[in-house]
This record gives C-alpha cells, sequence and structure tokens, in this order.
C-alpha cells in the first residue's frame, strides 16, 4: 500500500470519527451545516453506487481499472485499521450519524424543520438497513433520494 493511499485512507477514518461524534460537541448554530453536509453525504453515496467518495478515490488508487459500486467496503479503513475494527468503526458511524439526525430533530425550533429532519432519520434508516441486508434496494434509494433533496433545497435555501 502506497503512503498515499494511507494517508487518504487515515484522513478518511479521522474525519468520519469527528463528524459522527457532532451531538457530542455540536453547538445547535451548527445544525444547519451539520444537515447540509449529511445530505450532500447521503447523496454522493446515491450517486457513487453507494460508495464514499473517499473510498471510490481509494478504490480507483489501489486498481486503476475498478468500477464504482463492485465493492462498497469500506476498503480504505480495512487498509489502515483492520478488517473487524473497520466493522466496528462502520457500525458506530451509522448508528452515530442516527443519533446525530435524532439529536438535531430534538432541538429543531420550527414544526416544518422538524418533519424534514423526522423523514431524513427515516428514510436513512431504511436506505441503511437495506444496504446492510443486501436486498433490492431501488425503492428506498428512490425514497431517501427525493426526501435527501427535498432537504437540501430547505437547509440550503429555507434557513441560511
Amino acid at each position: 500500500m502506497s503512503k498515499m493511499v494511507h494517508i487518504l485512507g487515515s484522513i478518511h477514518i479521522i474525519f468520519s470519527i469527528i463528524v459522527s461524534l457532532y451531538f457530542i460537541w455540536g453547538p445547535k448554530s451548527f445544525d444547519t451545516y451539520y444537515m447540509i453536509y449529511f445530505l450532500m453525504l447521503n447523496l454522493s453515496w446515491i450517486c457513487f453506487e453507494n460508495e464514499c467518495p473517499f473510498s471510490y478515490l481509494f478504490q480507483l488508487l489501489e486498481n486503476p481499472n475498478y468500477k464504482m459500486g463492485d465493492n462498497t467496503e469500506l476498503e480504505d479503513f480495512k487498509a489502515v485499521i483492520g478488517v473487524n475494527a473497520t466493522q466496528i468503526l462502520r457500525q458506530f458511524i451509522v448508528i452515530a450519524y442516527f443519533v446525530n439526525l435524532i439529536f438535531i430533530l430534538s432541538r429543531a425550533s420550527s414544526t416544518s424543520e422538524k418533519l424534514i429532519v423526522g423523514l431524513v432519520a427515516l428514510t436513512y434508516f431504511m436506505y441503511i438497513r437495506v444496504l446492510d441486508t443486501k436486498t433490492s434496494q431501488y425503492k428506498q434509494q428512490s425514497i431517501h433520494l427525493l426526501v435527501c433533496t427535498v432537504a437540501l433545497a430547505y437547509f440550503s435555501f429555507g434557513k441560511l
């Protein structure tokens, strides 16, 4: 593994941990920015065939012939911290992202914001569950795509 690949994997891990712990360090004034980040992240997962752009870049650096979506495992995490630690960290991050949404929902000030964040949390849960079970994703992915797009418009233009 090249040094660049190891650095990329390490950055991805550190950034993921920091963002997943938003419920610990994030002030209410940052909720809109967190939601914009989270929604863009989820939209990128859908556009990258259930891969994080960091993981896809890692796969391309490792194998220039890699086809997007062929391996949705966090290979960059595995290369840095190993298989078992990657599985544990992935589960932690997925749960922490959901906790972050509930945290933001609990301090949302308007009914429309509560509705939007609640729908995002619900469709995120459904989307991740489908990814974990490796079942047909089209319906859940489409619903999550629609909800994330509407929520991104709301937080980007309605809130700022």
